[in-house]
């Protein structure tokens, strides 16, 4: 397994798997993005009215995104929000419990019994950490549940969240949690932001 540690987002987007990765990428034409950042630490640096007025975005889902090797496969993303990355990958489909009018279909137990083991490939940008951090490990788990023999799973948390639905947070024996998860192949921890709202602070990627 490789873990990897850096001080922020901007220590990991100046590293060379990144940056190999984004001189190869190629922004979407049709996104209606006037400003587009590395990172959610850049966007918190704009002046507040600039960032307003302005639709800009991060790069980072598109690095995990294709991290994945997503191709033709069939990818679930799990706490879709807004599911704005499926017009950029066909083959992707949000689940949601929220957000009816942008899910492709509602997240819900059931919907988890009849997708188990039906999935590919499986993303989740900052939806499975409402919860306490003893619980964190099976909300992964449930993801990867619904991963194909030899699937692949990309999981973002912001640690943030857990903490707040946590009363006695302790952060280093979240880290090693993380790092027993069964199929994990690479582990990205960042010290900061601590609150990493857009892209989240923890990132996994996961093998079945």
């Amino acid at each position: 397994m490789q873990m990897e540690t850096y001080p922020d987002q901007e220590a990991f987007c100046q590293s060379p798997a990144y940056q190999q990765w984004l001189g190869q990428w190629r922004q979407p034409d049709h996104a209606q993005v006037d400003l587009w950042l590395d990172h959610d630490q850049h966007m918190e640096a704009m002046i507040p009215r600039r960032l307003h007025l302005t639709r800009c975005t991060t790069r980072l889902p598109f690095y995990f995104l294709d991290s994945m090797e997503i191709g033709p496969e069939r990818c679930v993303d799990l706490g879709c929000g807004h599911n704005w990355f499926r017009q950029f990958y066909p083959t992707l489909w949000g689940v949601d419990p929220h957000h009816e009018h942008y899910r492709d279909e509602e997240l819900t137990p059931a919907w988890y019994k009849s997708n188990w083991g039906q999935w590919p490939r499986v993303y989740s940008n900052s939806a499975l950490h409402f919860c306490d951090q003893s619980e964190i490990s099976n909300q992964i788990a449930k993801a990867m549940g619904l991963l194909t023999s030899g699937g692949r799973a990309w999981v973002g948390l912001n640690r943030h969240i857990t903490q707040m639905f946590t009363a006695d947070y302790q952060e280093d024996l979240l880290r090693s949690q993380l790092a027993a998860l069964p199929g994990l192949t690479r582990m990205v921890w960042l010290d900061r932001p601590t609150n990493a709202c857009m892209d989240g602070n923890v990132w996994l990627w996961l093998e079945s």
